[in-house]
């Protein structure tokens, strides 16, 4: 004979709505899969996940305004570097020295902070190399601009797409430099 398990259904506790067997690990609260995060010791609320996280979040105020202030400077400084070698094409030397910059910047700005972490961090260095970068583009980007007014507009649109191509690279290098990723074939 077939053994039937009979378990009473409850509900999740952020969707009152929706039945559910599933309980989380470490509070014991039940969770719909929508509302469950597969760790490797079973399955945990989001609310759990987020309180665990926050353990690893150890910046300081001040590590904000020094890590934005770090990669604003290093992101402008890699774009003076890139112009200054001119026997690379342009969309190889923006490759090159964003991920290069973008990994000098990851070194400089936690040397800086003291290798404290967290993901506002992270995000600050992004948006503030980028800032950098599109501040020391910004001259080329009006001439560029200038010159597809005036109907060249191949000449114009290449030197602006190895910017923005530049600003990607380098934008991705530090997010997944400061994030502890590891690209490996």
């Amino acid at each position: 004979m077939t053994e039937e398990l009979h378990e009473e259904y409850q509900v999740c506790y952020k969707h009152p709505d929706r039945k559910t067997l599933l309980r989380c690990n470490k509070c014991d609260r039940p969770i719909c899969p929508e509302c469950a995060v597969r760790t490797p010791t079973g399955y945990r609320c989001k609310d759990c996940i987020k309180s665990q996280q926050k353990v690893f979040d150890t910046a300081e105020s001040k590590d904000y305004f020094i890590g934005g202030a770090i990669a604003a400077v290093l992101g402008f400084a890699g774009t003076f570097v890139m112009r200054l070698v001119p026997f690379l094409p342009v969309f190889v030397a923006a490759l090159i020295f964003a991920a290069a910059f973008g990994k000098i910047i990851c070194a400089a700005v936690r040397a800086a902070v003291s290798r404290r972490r967290s993901v506002m961090l992270t995000r600050v260095v992004v948006i503030a190399a980028a800032l950098g970068a599109l501040v020391g583009f910004g001259q080329e980007i009006i001439v560029n601009f200038n010159i597809i007014s005036m109907g060249m507009a191949y000449m114009g649109l290449m030197p602006i797409i190895a910017d923005i191509l530049y600003i990607v690279v380098q934008s991705v290098t530090i997010l997944s430099d400061m994030n502890g990723m590891v690209f490996r074939r």
